[in-house]
């Protein structure tokens, strides 16, 4: 008896560790997917995404950031029309201003 509940324990614990498994790839797919996102400048498309990882991964700062971004990026790239995106941010370290390159 006390074989059979130990084999049963253990075939419960597999079956969870695959699960577990396969969860972590799925989030692991969808994290890489939201990225090549944003860096196509698709926000839009990968607030969805964000949002889900934001629930199968909660108070994960790094995917709370991403949301924020791809929730942001649309309204500061319309906002700022052409101009968006030209040049990279310079910090003048004498002034501390910062300007673009």
């Amino acid at each position: 008896m006390k074989a059979a509940n130990l084999l049963l324990f253990s075939l419960v614990s597999i079956l969870a560790q695959s699960s577990c498994l396969a969860q972590s790839d799925d989030i692991a797919v969808k994290s890489r997917r939201a990225k090549e996102l944003m860096a196509e400048g698709r926000f839009v498309q990968a607030v969805p995404l964000y949002r889900e990882l934001n629930q199968a991964v909660p108070n994960n700062p790094g995917l709370l950031l991403n949301l924020g971004m791809a929730l942001h990026m649309p309204a500061a790239k319309s906002r700022h029309g052409a101009a968006y995106g030209r040049g990279r941010a310079q910090i003048d370290t004498a002034t501390g201003s910062c300007g673009e390159a």
